[in-house]
């Protein structure tokens, strides 16, 4: 695990103007971002779980929900771009926006195996439902559904099947 960095005071004078959320913004403006970015970098450094967010930082889901609309803008990537004069905070950031993209494909993948959960399902509800009708050019699709009816629904049964290769 690597340690928890917090910003200085001559990086913190380097990135504050180049934040979103700022007084004189349009929108909304942030409570404190510098206490949101040490927030950040404590859950970049430490990868528990939000919740797990130390009670200084706030709440975890106020600090989430403002890390995943500043990632949803791309205001992480833009960041990396705008420090290029600054190698050292630039690599911090970089760290960032490594997190983010991990956070966006887990979020997606999350998404993904919802979708494909939820298609099993139907196809098993309506094969089981009889309305689901098998022709010839889907047979290959369904013929699993037959096999879901017929398999035994007692653990002790699995032992009275025999399945074999060379059929």
């Amino acid at each position: 695990m690597e340690s928890y960095t917090k910003l200085r005071d001559d990086q913190w004078l380097a990135l504050e103007p180049l934040l979103i959320g700022k007084r004189g913004d349009p929108g909304a403006a942030g409570r404190d971002n510098r206490l949101f970015i040490d927030a950040l970098l404590w859950h970049v450094s430490h990868r528990r779980p939000w919740h797990s967010l130390p009670a200084r930082f706030g709440k975890p889901g106020t600090v989430y929900m403002r890390f995943r609309r500043w990632n949803e803008c791309g205001q992480w990537q833009q960041l990396v771009l705008d420090l290029r004069g600054v190698p050292e905070l630039q690599g911090v950031m970089i760290k960032v926006t490594v997190f983010a993209d991990q956070e966006i494909l887990r979020i997606r993948q999350i998404a993904a195996r919802k979708h494909r959960r939820e298609a099993y399902a139907a196809a098993i509800r309506h094969a089981r439902d009889g309305s689901l009708q098998a022709t010839p050019e889907s047979d290959s699709d369904f013929h699993w559904a037959g096999l879901v009816d017929e398999m035994p629904s007692d653990k002790g049964a699995l032992d009275r099947f025999s399945f074999s290769i060379d059929q």
